[in-house]
């Protein structure tokens, strides 16, 4: 990764996006967002009217805290047969999980873990790519990447973690949840769907993936898609944030990016939602869109314990976008006992009585 200069943003930047949304560099919002936006970002430091005003941490350019977070967490690598896993574990405290998507690797948490090291010992790590195979000799499959969880909470000697799971993996996570309920405590899943029906012009394009060469950043038209769905949420000032994640995310192999969408297509999760006696928080974020949205709806409605959390502003990326107020929405269900008993009561309340 380079190490590039880190850009300030003038203070009339700072002041739009309200205290804490420009840590690391500017946390400006598109235009078009600000009016929707302003009720929050007057108390954007304050828990609720009646609470001490949280002090704004100081500034820290993203890049210091990514190359810190490498430096300072602890490399590990196991083998799960005829391939690998390796990872980095950084802080103190319940052990707290990353899964990652079908794109990037765990460097996209690294802003997020930082701020929640001093409570959580924060574990990232990789999914193997596509070329790996499982004891069968064949491909990997859902249950399959959630053994690998099971087999990293058990070599990091964690009885019981806490996860936040992003896109593929909620899958992942939900399954191993389902497998094993007593070493997963509690869940916060972002990006998840209950299913994943294609349309005719996407599965032409996951059988083109598999036969193709390259790196996602080779897609002729990748760009625009990326700058379409992710470019607006990210600071203005700061474009080197941005270059950080079209990097990371264009570094997936093709082939590989077409066996992760083929088993999230391939996978139902009603049937393991149902099962599930764990509490999930369930974040949906602006920009989501009618899709992903309906899919977050629904999965919320298959989960016995749920409750949904909207965070506007930040994208489909809010882990690198706007980590501290991820944070905020985080914390509270990862350590307040009570707030559990309030999801499962609520819980039970409106499934009994949907109308």
């Amino acid at each position: 990764m380079s190490t590039e200069t880190r850009i300030t943003p003038p203070p009339s930047a700072a002041d739009e996006t309200g205290c804490g949304l420009s840590c690391f560099g500017s946390g400006a919002m598109p235009a078009d967002a600000r009016d929707s936006h302003a009720e929050h970002t007057a108390g954007n430091c304050t828990a609720n009217s009646t609470e001490a005003v949280e002090p704004c941490p100081s500034p820290m350019s993203w890049v210091d805290v990514v190359q810190r977070l490498r430096t300072d967490s602890a490399p590990w690598e196991i083998s799960c047969g005829s391939y690998s896993i390796a990872g980095r574990t950084i802080g103190t405290g319940k052990p707290l999980y990353f899964l990652g998507g079908a794109t990037g690797d765990s460097d996209l948490f690294a802003l997020t873990a930082w701020l929640l090291k001093d409570e959580f010992r924060c574990v990232l790590y990789d999914y193997p790519d596509h070329s790996a195979r499982n004891h069968k000799g064949r491909p990997l499959t859902i249950d399959d990447y959630a053994d690998d969880l099971l087999a990293v909470i058990e070599d990091q000697h964690d009885e019981q973690i806490v996860a936040y799971a992003v896109s593929l993996g909620v899958p992942v996570l939900l399954t191993a949840m389902q497998r094993h309920p007593e070493r997963i405590g509690r869940a916060i899943v972002q990006g998840g769907r209950i299913r994943l029906p294609l349309t005719g012009l996407e599965r032409l394009m996951l059988r083109c993936g598999r036969l193709l060469p390259g790196k996602l950043r080779h897609l002729p038209g990748r760009e625009t898609i990326w700058k379409q769905n992710h470019r607006a949420w990210f600071p203005p000032f700061d474009f080197s944030r941005w270059n950080f994640f079209a990097d990371v995310t264009g570094d997936v192999a093709l082939k590989t990016l077409a066996h992760r969408l083929s088993l999230m297509h391939q996978t139902d999760l009603r049937h393991v939602a149902g099962q599930l006696s764990q509490p999930v928080l369930i974040i949906g974020t602006e920009g989501e869109g009618p899709r992903l949205a309906a899919q977050r709806q629904a999965l919320e409605q298959a989960l016995p314990f749920s409750r949904t959390e909207l965070l506007d502003t930040t994208g489909l990326v809010p882990f690198l976008t706007h980590p501290h107020r991820l944070k905020k929405m985080m914390r509270p269900f990862l350590t307040c006992e009570e707030l559990l008993m309030s999801i499962a009561h609520s819980s039970r309340a409106e499934k009994n009585n949907p109308h």
